[in-house]
C-alpha cells in the first residue's frame, strides 16, 4: 500500500498522534503510516487475486458461491465471499459473528476435489483474543458448506510474512485447520511470491522517500535534523 493513497478522516488536533508530537504536519505523518498499515492486509489480498491465473470471482454472495463450486471444470479462486447470518441459522449452526461474514480467500482444487476456505493475514500470527474466533468462524462456515457440497473441505490461515511456522502465533488449542507461510500459500495457487515481494519492496521504498520528503517539509523538524548536524 503506498502511503500517499491513504487519506485519514478527522482533525488531526484530536488524534492521539497530535497528542503524543504535538505537530499537526507531523501527526498527520504518523496517521498516515498507522492507516497504511492497516490497509496493507486488504492490500496484499487484491496483489494475490491480480496474480491468481485461476478462474476466479470477487464479491459474491454464498449461493452464487456453491452453485460455481457445484458446477467447476477447472481450478477456481475466489476472493470476499459474503455468507449472510440467516444462511447458518436455516441450518441450524450457531454463527459466532453478528450479521453477516466476509471470506477473505477460497480456492477448489479440481485435480485433488477439495475446497479451501481461509482467511490471509499480513503479520506473523493473530491477535490472542481473535485466534479462537477466527478459527471457530471457519469451521462454522465449513460445516456450512458440508450442507450443500459434496467433496473435501478444508480450513486454513495464511500468515504471510511468516518463513517458519514454529515462530508463528495463533492462540488456539485447535488442530483442525490447516497453516501457510506466505511463500506455501503461493505455490498451493501457483502464484510468484518472490513477485509479490517484489511489488511489496518497491511500495516500501517509495513509502519511505514519501515519509522523508514529507517531514523535511516540516520547518520544527528540518530544525532538529540542522541541530543534529552540527553536533555531530
Amino acid at each position: 500500500m503506498k502511503i500517499k493513497d491513504v487519506k485519514p478522516k478527522g482533525d488531526i488536533k484530536e488524534s492521539g498522534y497530535y497528542q503524543v508530537v504535538g505537530n499537526e504536519a507531523f501527526a498527520e505523518i504518523l496517521r498516515k503510516v498507522q492507516s497504511t498499515t492497516i490497509s496493507n492486509g486488504i492490500e496484499l489480498e487484491k496483489i494475490i487475486y491480480s496474480n491468481v491465473k485461476f478462474k476466479k470471482f470477487n464479491k459474491i454472495n454464498f449461493d452464487e458461491f456453491i452453485d460455481i463450486v457445484k458446477n467447476a471444470t477447472t481450478d477456481l479462486y475466489f476472493k470476499s465471499i459474503s455468507i449472510g447470518k440467516e444462511k447458518f441459522t436455516i441450518n441450524s449452526i450457531i454463527f459466532s459473528g453478528k450479521n453477516k461474514m466476509i471470506l477473505d480467500s477460497a480456492y477448489y482444487s479440481i485435480e485433488d476435489n477439495t475446497l479451501y476456505l481461509g482467511e490471509i493475514k499480513n503479520g506473523m500470527g493473530l491477535d490472542t483474543k481473535k485466534s479462537e474466533k477466527e478459527i471457530d468462524s471457519l469451521s462454522e462456515l465449513r460445516k456450512l458448506c458440508k450442507n450443500y457440497l459434496k467433496l473435501n473441505i478444508e480450513i486454513f490461515i495464511v500468515l504471510f510474512i511468516c518463513t517458519d511456522l514454529s515462530h508463528a502465533s495463533i492462540k488456539t488449542d485447535r488442530k483442525d485447520f490447516l497453516k501457510y507461510t506466505g511463500k506455501e500459500y503461493c505455490e498451493k495457487i501457483g502464484i510468484s511470491y518472490d513477485e509479490i515481494k517484489k511489488i511489496r519492496s518497491e511500495e516500501g521504498q517509495e513509502n519511505l522517500e514519501n515519509i522523508v520528503t514529507e517531514m523535511y517539509k516540516i520547518p520544527e523538524i528540518k530544525n532538529i535534523i540542522n541541530k543534529i548536524k552540527k553536533e555531530n
